[in-house]
């Protein structure tokens, strides 16, 4: 064990070479064009400055377990993730790739009751995807005190491809990276919208995939952060 991070760092960056021209390489996101399309509303203003919310923000598992309003989700994701016009993202990404996307695993955000969405950073929509199983619970996707109870589940998986065709192996460490940044962004904004969240290293993978629907060879989470409201003062 002493020496298998370190070896597998050195394989890595000796081997961080590019493509002098990746075949047919895109940037995302995926579409699920024949899914519903769940409209958010426009962004609601934050509450707080850049500096108050880098000061106050925390990691918080105690959740009011009442409904995310679908306004506060919309204001989350365009802050922390929506690309703009000018073609640009909020945070960094490897070649411009982006190979991130962005999945909620909803229980309670009010009109999405336990189903499983899909963000567009581009359009800024959500498309909602299918029904949780019925014995679904939080805990079946991530590991959290049992009496917790978020409103959803934020999942950021890592399509391997995207970043391998330029990077080759070295896409590993650009697509964590990537998630860290984007990650940052969501814990930073959420706390500029008095939401509580968490992220958290314990996840399902398997049970995830399976719900995801994805190739585990091509796609798998690598960031989970859940989400809820607080409970009022």
């Amino acid at each position: 064990m002493d020496d298998f991070i370190p070896s597998i760092h050195e394989y890595i960056r000796k081997n961080q070479h590019r493509l002098t021209q990746p075949p047919n390489a895109t940037n995302g996101p995926k579409r699920y064009e024949r899914m519903e399309v769940v409209p958010l509303p426009e962004p609601l203003p934050l509450k707080l400055s850049l500096a108050e919310a880098l000061e106050q923000r925390k990691s918080r598992k105690e959740f009011s377990g009442t409904p995310v309003s679908l306004s506060a989700l919309s204001s989350l994701l365009y802050y922390a993730a929506h690309k703009s016009g000018s073609g640009r993202r909020p945070y960094p990404s490897g070649g411009g790739l982006y190979p991130i996307e962005i999945y909620v695993i909803s229980f309670t955000v009010e009109n999405c009751e336990r189903i499983l969405l899909h963000y567009e950073p581009d359009t800024h929509v959500l498309r909602q995807l299918w029904k949780l199983p019925d014995d679904a619970s939080p805990s079946s996707y991530v590991k959290i005190n049992g009496d917790a109870s978020p409103t959803a589940v934020i999942v950021c998986t890592a399509a391997w491809d995207r970043s391998a065709q330029k990077y080759r192996d070295f896409a590993y460490v650009l697509s964590l990276l990537e998630a860290g940044h984007l990650s940052q962004n969501i814990l930073i904004v959420s706390e500029a919208l008095s939401l509580a969240t968490c992220p958290l290293g314990a996840l399902n993978d398997d049970v995830i995939i399976t719900l995801l629907d994805v190739d585990s060879a091509m796609e798998q989470p690598v960031s989970v952060i859940v989400l809820g409201n607080r409970f009022l003062k």
